[in-house]
């Protein structure tokens, strides 16, 4: 078994499907997904619930399936329904490892942000440094100063969302 989890992100939140838990664990979908539909209350306590009818070949023709995205918390909730055997214990090990992965990387884009956003707002200071000198580098500061503005306003975007998503 390989101990890579593959997510997908939906709605900017990172989520792995229920097949793919099923394969890791070694079940068959069907009973998984029907695992998920009997407690879908108690996987919507830790948020809502994404289902997709997602298409496959099998020998008779092309089929669907209804499968279900879960975020973190659902997934660990679905391997607690689980026995506690040696293939649910790696599971849960390449959960953890596929989440902190994900929650890093958002790390590491929202720094990138929040340099860029560092290096604007030193742009517009030494601007405004430049304007106090003369009315030719005033001229230039009225230039710059709305260019500064909205790089600042699409990065300041960039960068709240995904701290709130890291603090999640």
């Amino acid at each position: 078994m390989s101990n890579v989890i593959h997510l997908a992100r939906h709605d900017g939140e990172p989520r792995v499907d229920t097949l793919e838990i099923a394969h890791y664990l070694g079940t068959d979908h069907a009973s998984t997904i029907k695992l998920v539909r009997r407690h879908v209350a108690r996987f919507e306590k830790l948020g809502r619930v994404r289902f997709e009818i997602r298409a496959f070949a099998t020998r008779g023709g092309q089929q669907e399936r209804e499968i279900a995205l879960l975020n973190e918390d659902q997934a660990y909730l679905l391997l607690a329904f689980s026995r506690n055997s040696e293939r649910v214990m790696d599971l849960k090990v390449a959960l953890v490892q596929a989440f902190g992965d994900c929650r890093r990387n958002g790390a590491a884009h929202a720094l990138t942000y929040w340099q860029q956003l560092q290096e604007v707002d030193a742009a517009d200071r030494e601007s405004l440094a430049r304007a106090s000198a003369g009315s030719h580098a005033m001229l230039a500061r009225r230039r710059e100063k709305p260019i500064l503005r909205e790089r600042r306003k699409v990065l300041e975007a960039k960068v709240a969302p995904d701290l709130f998503k890291i603090a999640a």
